[in-house]
């Protein structure tokens, strides 16, 4: 079996699990972050998919992730709540842009590329969901991949995927307006295998968490703490990750507690972040465990 294309939802913060999973998976050669061909990802998912797409080293990859002082980095952009109002939320093309710009750099890369370009340099095939407002009288789901969006920028391009409303700003491109594909397309799996991908070459990760489920509102609520349960819930009652196909090669990346508090410590906590580096670690690991014990069941058959 040869890993060629991936999923990976999306999840805030999980997306530092699924670096640990990938990481884990290389490092055991259970699959060569070399030799892939496609990603489809959402939201954090695709953050990480184009991380994993510029095919860093890991070791170096993992120090950035980790080590980083994102509080620092990120200062300028999170504490601006005037903007955050004015502006339907924090500039998520520039987060990006700090994110990435070095990672770019370091490969000698264009810190602008259109995802056609990036396509041409890494060969990797980037697909990222979101969900256009603009579209007649209902939310369209959209795949945006270098041949049905050549021109847009990749910064552009991950933002559309990963702009949660009223906290990250729509990502305007031509007549649409681009917003979280999670809200409805969590974990594209039907779309990656309705394109006609082998199964037995693809490799799943599914970020589930199972925050404020039976919350409820009072007279007590804070208005942040309505905000909260509202988008969760609408998220939880339009999504279709439900209605996902379950695949052999498939991770499923539990972090119980990851409140949208947790999202928003997460860029200035390194233990946070170690926590959920090693929850994914753990995950692979039990992953290639049962996979070895599926393979000896099936030799004594």
């Amino acid at each position: 079996m040869s890993i060629r294309h991936l999923v990976l939802s999306g999840g805030g913060p999980s997306l530092i699990s699924s670096f640990g999973i990938m990481k884990t998976l290389h490092k055991n050669k259970y699959l060569d972050i070399n030799d892939i061909e496609s990603i489809y990802a959402t939201s954090g998912g695709a953050i990480i998919a184009s991380l994993f797409a510029l095919k860093i080293d890991m070791d170096v990859a993992e120090d950035y992730i980790i080590k980083r002082p994102w509080q620092k980095a990120f200062h300028n952009y999170t504490n601006d709540i005037l903007s955050i109002i004015t502006n339907k939320g924090i500039n998520g093309i520039e987060l990006l842009k700090i994110i990435f710009e070095p990672l770019l750099l370091s490969k000698d890369i264009n810190t602008s590329p259109t995802l056609k370009e990036f396509y041409d340099i890494t060969n990797v095939d980037l697909h990222f969901m979101s969900v256009d407002i603009n579209s007649s009288d209902k939310l369209k789901l959209v795949d945006i991949n270098y041949k049905t969006h050549d021109d847009m920028l990749l910064f552009h391009a991950i933002a559309a995927s990963s702009a949660v409303p009223c906290f990250i700003q729509p990502v305007f491109h031509k007549d649409s307006c681009y917003i979280d594909g999670g809200i409805i397309c969590n974990y594209p799996i039907n779309i990656c295998l309705e394109s006609g991908i082998n199964e037995d070459n693809l490799l799943a990760i599914k970020s589930v968490s199972n925050e404020i489920k039976h919350k409820t509102i009072n007279n007590d609520s804070s208005f942040i703490d309505f905000f909260k349960i509202l988008l969760n819930k609408s998220y939880r009652t339009i999504e279709t990750t439900s209605i996902q196909k379950n695949v052999k090669n498939q991770i499923i990346c539990d972090n119980k507690d990851l409140t949208i508090d947790i999202w928003l410590d997460t860029y200035k906590n390194i233990e946070l972040r170690k926590k959920l580096l090693q929850k994914g670690i753990e995950d692979a690991e039990l992953f290639m465990k049962n996979k070895e014990n599926s393979k000896e069941l099936d030799s004594n058959v």
